[in-house]
């Protein structure tokens, strides 16, 4: 099957400016990214405890203070749905109350 390039952003909170953002970085790899406290309106809302869960569920230490959480995932991830169920588990991290969420997406192709 071939993946099309391209990316997408899930903006999970606007007011929070909380999201996650994806690229195809290879063939059969996508780079995924999750706001870092760099980008939060609120960087508080991310305490030690909310970071070791992040960590937990596989997301990467920013590698400069202006970078976001990320991993690499593949294809065959996607499909399994791995990746959805990750992503789910890393926004209730947050834990924003319902009238904070707004979520909306955009899937662009280059």
């Amino acid at each position: 099957m071939e993946i099309p390039d391209g990316f997408f952003v899930f903006n999970f909170s606007t007011s929070e400016n909380i999201y996650v953002q994806g690229i195809r970085s290879g063939k059969n790899t996508f780079h995924i990214e999750l706001s870092s406290q760099h980008y939060l309106v609120n960087p508080n809302i991310l305490d030690k405890s909310k970071f070791r869960k992040l960590i937990k569920l596989g997301w990467n230490i920013p590698e400069d203070s202006d970078s976001n959480y990320y991993y690499l995932v593949s294809v065959k991830e996607i499909f399994k749905e791995n990746v959805s169920k990750n992503l789910f588990e890393s926004l209730k991290v947050f834990g924003l109350s319902q009238n904070k969420i707004d979520a909306m997406y955009e899937i662009s192709s280059f």
